[in-house]
């Protein structure tokens, strides 16, 4: 008997690049997105891959569109947006599903959360963890007993050393390199191509090598 959880359709929650890579991976996959919904605007009307962007008002646009048994993966860059609709949606009773492409390695020891987007060729190694609503984009290695707290976000080619915890919200940007039992803190940012030494604390951009703090993050608080 086939899992119901990895048959059921999906609505995509976004429709930028995120959700064009949860579209490839579900084309090699097997799964299959019934609908795609705009929670930004903008988009609305618009087709992605035969499907039209609808408005997106909450878990009622869900419930309301005629598809039975969704679930949902949230397709979104902005990590506090995409951490209230899965919140909302999970509140509501829907169930998140998640995309990862079959090159990602993945070890028997890792812990992968739900509603997860882990992409091409990424590596996670053993003891590490993925949470709920992380975004792992191409090529990323995460050495053993790492850790990604809810809606990260991991950019292209990082690296993450053995230990590396990064915080809820937190972004790392492209090509960026973090050495062993370094925190990067609650929605702090990590510039592309950065090498990180030390702790970053929450609400703060570093960029450079070694990485040097720019600014505070002002637009995002502590939970």
């Amino acid at each position: 008997m086939r899992n119901t959880m990895l048959t059921a359709p999906i609505a995509l929650i976004g429709c930028g690049p995120q959700a064009a890579y949860a579209l490839e991976i579900f084309a090699l996959t097997g799964r299959r997105a019934a609908v795609i919904f705009d929670p930004v605007g903008g988009k609305v009307g618009q087709e992605l891959e035969g499907l039209t962007t609808l408005p997106f008002a909450g878990p009622e646009s869900l419930a309301e569109c005629g598809v039975v048994d969704l679930q949902f993966l949230v397709c979104l860059s902005d990590n506090r947006m995409k951490d209230d609709i899965i919140q909302a949606m999970i509140d509501a009773g829907f169930q998140p599903a998640s995309a990862i492409h079959p090159t990602a390695v993945i070890a028997r020891t890792a812990r992968i959360g739900q509603g997860v987007i882990i992409n091409p060729l990424s590596v996670i190694q053993p003891r590490a963890m993925v949470q709920d609503g992380v975004m792992v984009h191409a090529g990323c290695v995460i050495e053993h007993d790492a850790v990604l707290e809810r809606c990260s976000n991991l950019a292209p080619g990082v690296r993450l050393a053995g230990r590396v915890r990064v915080g809820k919200l937190a972004t790392v940007f492209t090509g960026a390199t973090v050495i062993p039992n370094v925190t990067i803190g609650y929605a702090a940012v990590v510039g592309a191509g950065s090498v990180v030494l030390h702790d970053v604390p929450e609400n703060t951009t570093v960029a450079g090598v070694p990485a040097r703090q720019l600014k505070p993050c002002r637009q995002s608080m502590s939970p």
